[in-house]
C-alpha cells in the first residue's frame, strides 16, 4: 500500500532510529515498502543501510554519488510501485503508532492525502505538538481554504498517481522544495483527511547548516526561496479566480517567512530592493489580504507602500550593522 521514502546524507548519527521506528512495526510490514537512497554518504551511513536490507525483505537501497536533495527525491519517486509514498527524513522518525492510524485509511482507497500532526523538538522531547483535527475535506483546495498548511513534506501521505499523473516533481531548491512540491500538488487533490494524532517527530539538529547557516548558506537559501515564489505566484493566473484565491493563502503563508528573513537576516540593502522589486513584479507584492494579527498588518503595510519599505529597509540595515558590530 504505501511505500517509505528516505533520502540518506551522512545520517549515520540517527539513522538506525528513524529506520527501527519504521520496522519495528511487523504486523504491518506486508504493507510498507521502504526505499533508500544514499546520496553520496561520506559516513558510514551506506553499511547501516545495506545492514538493514539484509534482514528485512521489503527494503531496497540504492547508492550513488551526490546529486542533491531535489534530484535524489525525484529518483525516490520514480522508484514507487505502491498507490502512496510518504516522504520520511532519515534524523527523523514515526510514531509507534503511525501505521495503525494511516494504513486502514489507505486501504479505504478514499483519499488522495493524509495530514498527520506532527511532533518538533529536539532528541530529549523538549518542543511542541502540531494537530490539524480529525476532519476530512473533498479537496486539496478546500483544505487550503480552510487555512490548515505547512511548509512540511513528511507531515503528507500522498496518493502516486496524483504526482505521476501531473508531473509533479522536485526542484533543486535548497529551500522552499517541500513547498513548491506541496503547492503543486495541491490542486490535484480531491479526497483529503486530517489524522488528529502525532505520527511524526521533527527533530532538530543543533549542528546542522539549516540551524547554524554561513551567510552564503543564508543567502543561497533566500534566492532559491525567491525563485520558488517567482514561479509560483506567475503560475496563479492558469487557474481559475476562485482557486487563485485560496492558493494565494499557502503563498502568501510562505511569503510571509521570507519578508521577515529579508529584514532580520544582514543582507545587502541592493539585495533586499532587489528582492522586492522581483516580488512587485509577479504581483507578490503587494501583499493581499492583509492578516488580521496587528503586528504583521502594519508590518505588511510598510511593506506595501514603497517609500515606508525603503526607508523601513534603510534603517534596518543601518540597525544590523550597529548589533553585528
Amino acid at each position: 500500500m504505501l511505500s517509505i521514502l528516505i533520502p540518506v546524507y551522512n545520517a549515520s548519527e540517527w539513522l538506525e532510529r528513524c529506520l527501527d521506528s519504521i520496522v519495528s512495526k511487523s504486523e504491518f510490514m506486508d504493507f510498507v515498502r521502504v526505499i533508500c537512497i544514499n546520496d553520496g554518504s561520506k559516513d558510514d551511513s551506506l553499511d547501516i543501510l545495506e545492514r538493514y536490507k539484509k534482514e528485512y525483505r521489503n527494503m531496497e537501497v540504492v547508492s550513488r554519488e551526490n546529486c542533491g536533495i531535489g534530484a535524489t527525491r525525484n529518483e525516490l519517486l520514480r522508484l514507487v510501485s505502491t498507490p502512496f509514498f510518504w516522504f520520511v527524513d532519515a534524523d527523523d522518525f514515526i510514531s509507534n503508532d503511525a501505521f495503525a492510524k494511516i494504513i486502514p485509511l489507505l486501504q479505504q482507497d478514499k483519499y488522495d492525502m493524509l495530514m498527520m500532526g506532527y511532533f518538533w523538538g529536539d532528541a530529549a522531547g523538549e518542543g511542541k505538538c502540531v494537530l490539524y483535527g480529525g476532519k476530512e475535506y473533498t479537496s486539496g483546495i478546500e483544505l487550503s481554504d480552510q487555512g490548515i498548511f505547512n511548509n512540511s513534506l513528511w507531515t503528507r501521505v500522498f496518493r502516486t498517481s496524483i504526482a505521476r499523473n501531473h508531473h509533479v516533481e522536485f526542484k533543486n531548491y535548497q529551500m522552499g522544495e517541500d513547498f513548491d512540491f506541496i503547492f503543486k500538488m495541491t490542486p490535484h487533490l480531491g479526497m483529503v483527511r486530517c489524522i488528529n494524532h502525532v505520527l511524526y517527530h521533527y527533530i532538530v539538529n543543533p549542528d546542522s547548516a539549516i540551524t547554524a547557516p554561513s551567510m552564503e548558506h543564508k543567502l543561497r537559501a533566500s534566492e532559491h526561496s525567491l525563485m520558488c515564489m517567482e514561479e509560483n505566484f506567475t503560475s496563479l493566473s492558469s487557474y481559475p479566480e476562485n482557486v487563485q484565491r485560496v492558493m494565494r493563502k499557502p503563498l502568501n503563508h510562505f511569503l510571509m517567512g521570507y519578508l521577515y528573513s529579508v529584514y532580520v537576516v544582514h543582507f545587502t540593502l541592493k539585495y533586499k530592493r532587489d528582492a522586492f522589486r522581483r516580488l512587485r513584479k509577479v504581483s507578490a507584492i503587494p501583499f493581499f489580504p492583509l492578516p488580521e494579527e496587528k503586528k504583521k498588518k502594519w508590518f505588511l503595510r510598510i511593506v506595501n507602500i514603497g517609500f515606508l519599505r525603503n526607508i523601513s529597509l534603510f534603517m534596518d540595515n543601518i540597525y544590523l550593522r550597529v548589533k553585528n558590530g
